[in-house]
């Protein structure tokens, strides 16, 4: 734009200086002879004079709209030109008069005013509105993206949370298998989805489900792996805490103690003085499960200062799944006190469960609970003390009798086989086989593995204490029964309960006379 002005001023000049030249003190009324081509206008020329400037800025004017400049690039421009025309006005105060050069001065500024309004008007406000629509239109599908992008991250956050909520049990398994048949469907579904999609695109989430759904199958060594490659890829330290945790779990399971115990050491390392509730449950689950496996190893002194550590540390939270860890500890400590003949220690940790947790609403707190009191009554047997075991045995069936939960139903069926059993040594028989066909009662068409496993037991006890009593076609039914019932099933729990009722059937049978 400069170098256009600036050629207009150049080839101007050159058109004044032969005039100049000719005429340095001539009167203005003197006509000078030069080139037509070149001739200078006189006065009464002027008007014409101006309207061939005008048609030079019309050139110039067009060429600035060729220009994609903004709109204070204009303003400069009509800065060049109202200097080109002050020179252009001085030139011609030789030969007119000021006044006149002022008013052409002014009109001609004017006019490049309008041509500006109307070229910002005409070209530039509707190319700014065009730009503007165009960001509008692009940001407008930018925010549609990222609203389908967070409604797929809730739908991520809410399965991964699914999946930490529903099968927290698997990092604190407590000698019992984790999960239940509700459970399993959801972990199926999620594990075959997950399946479909390429194991490169895998997320933290998705090893979890596969981790998952190994571990309920059984496949212990692919459940470690998966867990392991979900802590290698966990953004968070709740997530890479909580697969930690499972692939202990999973390695304790495969009977690789020494690896499980690092694992979880370093739970407890890396988040022991962490202030989140996930993670002090993290670490208070590895530490249970670092006791678990230190008993597998017979290191029942150990075990027990992991337990204690666990109520050392959270004996005082609030928070349930915190007070739940302390119960299961407890409940362990004692149970390693009785592998221990400490059966008067025990007894009285089973009474601090009681004391603490035996008033609590929550089902897990009520489960260990029951558990307690039925271990309990197991020490007070131990102790030739049954008549106190029994009165705990029917304190659990007068608590959780009536309960709908499958794992307080457990417990009621097992504190009342273990009742059956005191009464045995009581040698009250009768009531004894009172006590076992209460089990098959309340139980015996559900359809639960667990209480199917305790209706078997119960009718297997029956069996035995039938046979004592020389009441052998009785026993014998109730063997029948037993295989009747359970032939089929899958459970190897159940299986070895057939396999039982058929060994005392034909014991039975053999001692029969002939």
């Amino acid at each position: 734009m400069k170098k256009i002005v600036t050629a207009f001023l150049c080839a101007l000049l050159l058109l004044a200086l032969p005039v100049m030249a000719a005429q340095p003190d001539a009167p203005p009324s003197v006509a000078i002879a030069v080139p037509a081509a070149h001739a200078l206008p006189v006065t009464a020329e002027v008007a014409t004079d101006l309207k061939l400037q005008q048609q030079k800025l019309e050139f110039f004017k067009e060429r600035l709209q060729m220009q994609d400049e903004r709109i204070g690039d204009l303003g400069l421009m009509i800065g060049f030109f109202g200097a080109l025309i002050t020179i252009t006005v001085v030139f011609f105060s030789i030969r007119s008069k000021s006044e006149a050069v002022g008013a052409a001065r002014d009109e001609a500024q004017e006019e490049i005013k309008k041509r500006a309004k109307e070229y910002i008007e005409a070209d530039l406000r509707p190319a700014v509105d065009k730009a503007l629509k165009d960001i509008q239109v692009v940001a407008d599908k930018r925010l549609e993206d990222l609203r389908k992008a967070h409604e797929v991250t809730q739908e991520l956050n809410a399965r991964h949370k699914g999946l930490i909520e529903g099968y927290s049990p698997i990092i604190s398994r407590d000698n019992d298998k984790p999960g239940t048949p509700e459970q399993k469907p959801g972990a199926e579904e999620t594990a075959k989805k997950t399946q479909s999609v390429l194991s490169k695109e895998y997320h933290f989430s998705d090893q979890l489900a596969l981790g998952i759904q190994a571990y309920e199958q059984g496949k212990y060594e692919r459940a470690a792996e998966h867990f392991d490659k979900a802590a290698s890829i966990a953004e968070s330290l709740m997530d890479r805490a909580l697969a930690l945790a499972n692939k202990g779990g999973a390695l304790g399971l495969l009977q690789r103690n020494e690896e499980a115990i690092v694992i979880f050491d370093e739970v407890v390392k890396d988040y022991g003085e962490a202030s989140e509730v996930t993670l002090r449950v993290h670490v208070a689950s590895a530490l249970i499960n670092k006791g678990v496996v230190l008993s597998q190893l017979q290191w029942s002194e150990k075990a027990i200062a992991v337990y204690d550590e666990v109520v050392k540390r959270y004996g005082e939270a609030p928070e349930e799944a915190l007070r739940v860890a302390v119960a299961k500890a407890l409940v362990n400590k004692g149970v390693q006190l009785g592998q221990l003949q400490q059966n008067e220690k025990a007894i009285t940790v089973y009474d601090e469960v009681v004391k603490r947790y035996g008033e609590a609403p929550e089902e897990a707190l009520r489960v260990a609970v029951g558990k307690a009191l039925v271990n309990q009554g197991v020490q007070l047997g131990q102790l030739q003390q049954n008549e106190k075991a029994i009165t705990v045995y029917d304190e659990v069936v007068k608590r959780y009798g009536e309960a709908p939960e499958v794992a307080l139903r457990v417990r009621v069926a097992s504190a009342l086989i273990n009742k059956g059993i005191a009464l045995s040594e009581l040698q009250h028989f009768e009531k004894e086989i009172a006590v076992y066909e209460e089990v098959v009662k309340r139980y015996g068409e559900a359809p639960e593995a667990a209480l199917r496993v305790q209706v078997a037991s119960a009718l297997i006890n029956k069996g035995v204490v039938l046979s004592q009593l020389q009441r052998n076609k009785e026993a014998i039914a109730v063997c029948d029964e037993v295989v009747k019932r359970y032939s089929n099933a899958p459970e190897s729990a159940l299986r070895e309960a057939v396999a039982t009722a058929r060994t005392l059937k034909k014991r039975i049978q053999s001692e029969q006379p002939s």
